[in-house]
């Protein structure tokens, strides 16, 4: 997965199936295997949500625009 979040290539097919991933691990997963799991996934999450809430952000039309 982490590898997945690094790929440069940005396949959004890619991005919606390992978030969803990810989802399915929070859920199945126990809360040890959970916290050894995010300890080393998390970076990769976390800076590929802060680039697609960026991305949507400064897209025209996007929620921002609509709040301000």
């Amino acid at each position: 997965m982490a590898e997945g979040f690094k790929n440069a290539s940005k396949d959004k097919g890619m991005i919606k199936e390992l978030f969803l991933l990810s989802r399915i691990l929070m859920l199945r997963l126990s809360s040890r295997k959970l916290a050894e799991s995010l300890q080393k996934l998390w970076p990769h999450l976390l800076g590929e949500l802060v680039y697609v809430f960026d991305t949507l952000n400064h897209q025209p039309g996007s929620i921002s625009d609509k709040l301000i």
